[in-house]
């Protein structure tokens, strides 16, 4: 009996112990680390970025509470190029988060370096990974496409080294505790939908986060707000601090604001994904996607009108958006044409809804989603007027062209890079359908409604394959 209160009291110690330094973040680094992570970025001999892991809460007061039975901690990675002009320990501080959600940090590298170099070392560059991420905590279920890494470097070198620049995995992602079905096993390359998880799978994978973490809010976006805010407080310089944040890491930059940490002098945000004061309406909702993207491809193919190159291959009236909607009825009546069975090779990539009228994806179909895919990508966005012309036309020389140019695509889309490691699709999940979706949640019908009314869109993203998620 003696022995069994013993082991009772040492266990009520070990988690007091735990939960006291997961209130009180302890700092593992600095430690000399290559500029870039992985080799497909670049690789070197110079080990200028310093890395380091902090010791954060799982909860923070006022967001969530940790049960007895969890870790009461989670672990943050962050990485900083220190400036090498004038004192870094009273430069400017440069920090850089991630988009997503659910990447690591590893893709701000090559702007951490530019922006270091332009600054000329005058500034300390920082970039993290936010937990439930990469080197952070990972969030995964282990029970039931913005390169920051490469920013970071790049932006260290152009600020020639004037800047402390540092980044961070989100709790959740990369080298932070990362967030993952281990238990359930759902999204191994051997499970039913591979990295990708299926509606079946998300009743153990979700048991099993709940299991280990308890309440998912340790991993929302304001406690991923809150490291950054911590961290910038007890282990940075106190000096004049920027934050930047792409894509998701702007709605991570106004939590930040939120918060109004002192040191923080300036905010940019690029790529605003969030619209926090707008109406219902007009708010940036994810479960909205599709009918935003296709008035955004709307106006980028009006754009051909204006320049002379492209509207001499599509007089009026038959403009890029008239001919591409053409093609697309074309598509529709004559699915198994030339033109139409090559865009039916085109691999949409991800699972199609079952019970939908998308469980069979249409040439016309594929034909959008491959635009909206161009569309995306600074490099390929020119091809679509070329893309839309071939179509048009589809003579032996285009058909033989198309072909050719779909696999490139599906073969660009299929080929994984490096950093994917790091990425939660968990976490992508879970703050998407938490913090950036409709409530109530949208029905089928609905979501289906906004597809089939958004075919007056030519260029569009596929929201409602999200739905059996949520």
């Amino acid at each position: 009996m003696k022995l069994f209160n013993i082991i009772i009291l040492v266990a009520t110690v070990i988690h007091a112990v735990g939960a006291f330094q997961a209130q009180h973040p302890q700092l593992n680094g600095w430690y000399p680390c290559a500029d870039n992570t992985f080799s497909d970025a670049g690789s070197s001999d110079s080990v200028s970025a310093e890395c380091a892991t902090y010791v954060a809460p799982l909860c923070y007061p006022g967001i969530c509470k940790t049960p007895q039975f969890a870790t009461p901690h989670v672990n943050i990675f962050v990485k900083r190029m220190l400036a090498t002009k004038g004192d870094a320990k009273t430069a400017t501080n440069v920090w850089l988060l991630q988009g997503g959600p659910g990447d690591g940090s590893s893709g701000l590298e090559g702007s951490m370096i530019v922006l270091h170099n332009e600054l000329k070392g005058a500034a300390n560059i920082y970039t993290m990974d936010h937990r439930g991420t990469g080197r952070s905590t990972f969030l995964d279920c282990v029970a039931a496409q913005y390169p920051l890494e490469g920013s970071m470097i790049a932006l260290h070198t152009e600020l020639k080294g004037a800047a402390n620049i540092y980044t961070m995995d989100h709790r959740g992602t990369g080298r932070s505790t990362f967030l993952d079905c281990v238990a359930a096993q759902a999204t191994t390359t051997g499970s039913p939908d591979g990295n990708s998880i299926k509606p079946s799978e998300v009743p153990a994978c979700a048991q099993a986060l709940e299991n280990e973490y308890g309440d998912l809010a340790s991993f929302s976006v304001t406690s991923a707000a809150t490291d950054v805010v911590t961290f910038i407080s007890k282990f940075t310089n106190g000096a004049n601090t920027i934050v930047y944040g792409v894509s998701y890491g702007t709605v991570l930059v106004e939590r930040i604001m939120h918060l109004n940490p002192l040191e923080v002098t300036g905010y940019v945000l690029d790529g605003v994904a969030t619209s926090s004061g707008s109406s219902v309406a007009k708010f940036q909702y994810m479960s909205r996607f599709d009918v935003d993207f296709g008035e955004v491809g709307d106006y980028f193919l009006s754009l051909c009108t204006k320049d002379p190159s492209c509207s001499a291959h599509f007089k009026r009236p038959n403009t890029l958006q008239k001919t591409l909607q053409n093609v697309l009825k074309s598509f529709d009546k004559h699915p198994n044409s030339s033109c139409a069975t090559v865009m039916s090779k085109f691999d949409m990539g991800f699972t199609i809804l079952e019970g939908t009228h998308l469980s069979k994806p249409t040439p016309s179909m594929g034909l959008r989603y491959m635009l909206g895919r161009l569309l995306m990508n600074e490099g390929l966005r020119k091809f679509i007027p070329l893309v839309v012309y071939r179509l048009s036309r589809c003579d032996k020389n285009d058909i033989k062209a198309l072909t050719q140019f779909v696999t490139a695509i599906s073969q660009i889309d299929s080929t994984a890079d490096q950093e994917e490691a790091f990425t939660s699709l968990l976490l992508y999940y879970l703050i998407i359908f938490s913090e950036m979706w409709e409530t109530p949640q949208p029905s089928m019908s609905v979501m289906e409604s906004r597809f089939n009314r958004n075919l007056r869109h030519v260029i569009n993203w596929v929201t409602v394959t999200m739905l059996h998620m949520a």
